[in-house]
């Protein structure tokens, strides 16, 4: 893994420096740059609605008896709670950026939408936020190959 030393910064708004609760804003030799936390998944908060969900065809893919057991559960209740959790997940990640960071980088290095795929970690080398996310239930773990092997060890 390659390290390379970051501070954090913010999009247009000078006290969020998350995007949402798996991806930051940050600086280093390039300015104000959207990363994605690898290795987790938080909750979204924008663009979660049955309407583009069924709309997209995403549904339509699913196991027959898995769609007929999600179909009522997806009401406009539960896609604000989801989005709740998400706005949730991102003040956390948040409140606990420090200024001063360290970007890992694995194998794969940008996501199809251009954002470097990253390990985020305070400069003193704590765990990585990826982990701190996931071990306070804001994330879950979420391993994409070809960085499917975490960097986190776990104690039995």
């Amino acid at each position: 893994m390659k390290e390379i030393e970051v501070l954090r910064d913010h999009s247009k708004d000078p006290n969020k420096h998350c995007f949402d609760g798996d991806s930051a804003y940050v600086t280093g030799s390039y300015e104000n740059t959207l990363v994605r936390l690898l290795g987790i998944d938080a909750l979204e908060i924008r663009g979660l609605s049955l309407y583009y969900l069924e709309k997209s065809g995403f549904l339509d893919t699913l196991d027959r008896q898995l769609w007929k057991y999600l179909k009522p559960k997806l009401t406009g209740n539960s896609i604000q709670t989801h989005k709740k959790l998400g706005f949730e997940a991102r003040e956390y990640l948040n409140s606990i950026l420090e200024e001063k960071l360290v970007m890992s980088f694995d194998k794969e290095v940008f996501d199809k939408y251009g954002r470097a795929l990253v390990y985020l970690s305070p400069e003193d080398g704590q765990d990585t936020y990826n982990f701190r996310l996931v071990e306070t239930g804001h994330a879950i773990p979420y391993f994409i190959y070809s960085n499917a092997v975490s960097p986190w060890s776990y104690d039995s």
